[in-house]
């Protein structure tokens, strides 16, 4: 696996990153199942970790899964050399593994919990966590998918060890510095994987409250909570304050042209945003005027077909 991938974490999860410092912990969990989600891994692999879990690792599995463990009377339990070879060094659990993909077969419900859990013990291996606390990142998330809808949802992509930083800091972090990642977070889900966004300060006033739009915003801001920390944080002052600040930390690169703002955080000087704002402007120029000239040779085209 790539050693540092970005982590996704769902926009709606900003809504509460100001009011409540514990959304840093749920943005960190759900960012790993939903990373997880992506990955792609090796069912033989997940068996045969499974398997090493069970006879090394216990702690390392869901109460579901030694549940389900436990349920298997035939397992063939290997008492002497726990799935490893006489000498000690090579684990191969061949009966065990055989038995598995017969066990998967006939309950694939199994099949499901036990690739969500190997896929999600591989990213916690890529932060380098202890993967014992698999089990809580599991039951969190659990709780999240029924409280939080994130079907259609915009992602942020977050570098890894950007998320560490931050969940490793969240007790510390007051309201003001939650408003800075909420801003910065809020405009990487405007961005996504581009080099940079042309949008606007009232778009980058909804991401940064978890907002997809203004519509979703508006209904957000029936809650009082969530209004009171709205109207401090998106006056002009304290916008402009978190913007700077965002930019004094080279965490994004921002200007202002026509009315819109452009915003990049793999561009790290405002010539290489204004360039690369030009290079685009210039492509769709061109791309505007091959098609007019298109348009004009195809209306010659039949004007000579009825002249004939």
């Amino acid at each position: 696996m790539e050693k540092n991938p970005f982590i996704l974490i769902p926009l709606p999860l900003l809504k509460e990153l100001i009011v409540d410092a514990e959304t840093i912990n749920t943005m960190f969990h759900v960012g790993i199942y939903f990373t997880a989600n992506k990955i792609n891994v090796s069912e033989n692999d997940a068996y045969k970790e499974f398997i090493y879990c069970i006879y090394r690792d216990l702690k390392g599995l869901t109460d579901q899964l030694i549940h389900t463990f436990h349920t298997m009377v035939d397992f063939p339990y290997d008492e002497d050399y726990n799935g490893f070879d006489t000498s000690g060094n090579e684990f191969n659990p061949e009966e065990e593994f055989e038995y598995l993909l017969s066990y998967s077969e006939e309950n694939p419900d199994f099949h499901h919990l036990l690739m969500a859990w190997y896929k999600i013990r591989q990213v916690y291996k890529m932060l380098e966590l202890n993967t014992e606390t698999v089990k809580y990142t599991i039951l969190l998330v659990n709780e999240h998918l029924k409280k939080y809808s994130f079907e259609g949802c915009p992602f942020i992509l977050l570098n890894g060890k950007v998320m560490m930083n931050i969940y490793t800091q969240k007790d510390k972090m007051q309201a003001d510095e939650r408003a800075v990642w909420a801003m910065y977070l809020g405009i990487l889900s405007i961005i996504g994987n581009k080099e940079f966004a042309c949008t606007t300060s009232d778009m980058i006033k909804c991401r940064m409250f978890g907002a997809k739009n203004k519509d979703e915003l508006t209904l957000l801001l029936k809650n009082k909570t969530f209004k009171k920390a709205h109207d401090k944080y998106t006056s002009k002052y304290q916008y402009h304050k978190l913007l700077n600040i965002i930019q004094d930390r080279n965490m994004i690169t921002e200007i202002g042209l026509n009315r819109r703002t452009y915003v990049s955080y793999k561009l790290k000087t405002l010539n290489e945003l204004v360039d690369a704002i030009s290079m685009k402007g210039n492509r769709l120029k061109r791309r505007q005027q091959r098609n007019e000239e298109k348009a004009k040779a195809i209306e010659r085209f039949f004007a000579s077909q009825q002249n004939e």
